[in-house]
């Protein structure tokens, strides 16, 4: 039986989980096709309440993790998630800080292991993974990507029933319906670069994954 993977990646859902994986591979790392020979082993918990109520953090350290990374969506406001992670960890990674910051956080402590935490978009603004995606829109798309905004907008006046919160969602989804191939799922639509993998904006948050994971 193979020994479990020292580095783990939590997330929230199945988006981020194909979405990260795809945009990694795409940028130069031989990631594995099968779940035991992934590079890193992703976890989804299905939201962030869950990553924080099932106490996963603690848990990863545990047991054979030596490199953890955590993922999550900032949505309305990123300080009450940063301050929920800060409690979680701060007991194993003393030096855990108190404000999030651009770049993405990458410690260590004492015991060689080593923490990751990436909040979405860009670990320092409101918003989600839609939101981090949304900046892989290629620039001779951006035209049809502002009319989809306007399309949403014109949706919400004849009462689509999407929350105020989802707009972004709606937006993103509503361009990738108009693709060659509509509506692929986020992860497809970066391998298939759809959404660039290779934009500036991406590559911020691929260095912080590489520099984490000790990957080249």
């Amino acid at each position: 039986m193979s020994q479990p993977n020292p580095k783990v990646l939590i997330v929230e859902g199945k988006n981020d989980q194909h979405a990260v994986a795809e945009l990694i591979k795409a940028n130069g790392v031989i990631w594995g096709e099968k779940k035991e020979d992934w590079v890193v082993e992703i976890k989804e918990y299905g939201g962030f309440e869950n990553i924080i109520s099932e106490k996963a953090i603690s848990a990863a350290f545990k047991g054979n993790t030596k490199i953890l990374g955590i993922i999550v969506d900032a949505d309305e406001d990123i300080l009450p998630r940063w301050e929920s992670l800060k409690k979680q960890c701060s007991t194993i990674f003393p030096s855990f800080p108190a404000n999030p910051q651009a770049g993405g956080l990458a410690i260590g402590n004492t015991t060689g292991q080593k923490l990751g935490i990436w909040v979405m978009p860009d670990n320092v603004s409101s918003g989600k993974l839609e939101n981090f995606l949304c900046k892989l829109v290629p620039g001779d798309q951006s035209a049809l990507f502002n009319y989809a905004k306007t399309a949403t907008t014109e949706a919400q006046i004849l009462h689509a029933p999407f929350a105020s919160k989802d707009r972004v969602k709606a937006e993103i989804h509503t361009w990738l319906a108009w693709q060659e191939t509509p509506g692929l799922p986020f992860g497809t639509a970066v391998k298939a670069l759809v959404l660039r993998p290779d934009s500036l904006y991406a590559q911020t948050f691929v260095r912080w994954f590489k520099q984490l994971y000790e990957l080249t």
